[in-house]
């Protein structure tokens, strides 16, 4: 009927407003028409409401900065995969969603069976915990207390320490090594390996499948030079 207005138009206007919107899944641009209600509210299955980017694209970026991307590189990546770059602010503003989480997982307590454990000082947090000294930062202690030319041939004697199927045998190979030391003039570094050797023999206490795992801190280095690695890189994209 003239004049008439069916319950279909009410609340909208006769125009309609387009957005455009980044596609995580090809660099395109993907224009939606959302029409303007005055009454009532329009909801995309595709993009939330206020939103500009797929979810997935914003994954992507969390994604770069977590793997240590240089914000050079960010850029580059999301112009060739999304046709559009991004600015560090930007992935500023997406990984200050993750902070708070990783500011959790850095100071929760440790809760639950553990049987190893990584710490500085670990005698002063656990007084009742079996201690293992890393075996490598020992042979470099005792390196640093060893003549220049000797070195090659005190690591041989050292390592065959930490060869031994046993702890009762690694102790025997201990004093042979001390006495071979003592013959070779180095009497004060045979004294300092006999009375920290059992500091580094521990590890024989629990499974042998477990013992190279155990018996140095090579893995958790290996993580703390990764986490360094990736911190100077990403350490421009904070604001």
């Amino acid at each position: 009927m003239p004049g008439a207005t069916s319950e279909l138009r009410r609340g909208a206007t006769h125009g309609q407003a387009v957005t455009g919107a980044s596609s995580g899944r090809r660099p395109v641009k993907v224009e939606l028409q959302i029409p303007k209600l005055r009454q009532q509210t329009f909801e995309t299955a595709i993009i939330e409401r206020y939103r500009r980017r797929e979810s997935s694209f914003e994954e992507a970026l969390i994604e770069m900065y977590l793997a240590g991307v240089s914000v050079r590189r960010v850029e580059d990546i999301t112009e060739a995969l999304w046709g559009t770059r991004v600015s560090p602010a930007t992935v500023s503003n997406l990984n200050k969603k993750i902070y708070a989480t990783i500011e959790a997982w850095r100071n929760r307590p440790i809760e639950g069976d553990h049987p190893y454990v990584y710490l500085d000082g670990i005698a002063e947090v656990f007084p009742h915990a079996r201690w293992q000294r890393c075996i490598v930062h020992w042979y470099r202690n005792a390196f640093a207390k060893s003549p220049r030319k000797k070195v090659a041939q005190i690591a041989l004697m050292l390592k065959a320490i930490h060869s031994s199927e046993s702890r009762s045998a690694a102790e025997v190979t201990a004093q042979r090594v001390r006495a071979t030391l003592d013959d070779m003039k180095l009497s004060k570094l045979g004294e300092w390996i006999a009375a920290t050797v059992g500091e580094t023999l521990t590890y024989h206490q629990f499974p042998a499948k477990h013992w190279r795992k155990i018996r140095t801190n090579n893995a958790l280095e290996r993580l703390l030079r990764e986490i360094r690695r990736r911190t100077r890189v990403v350490g421009g994209l904070t604001s």
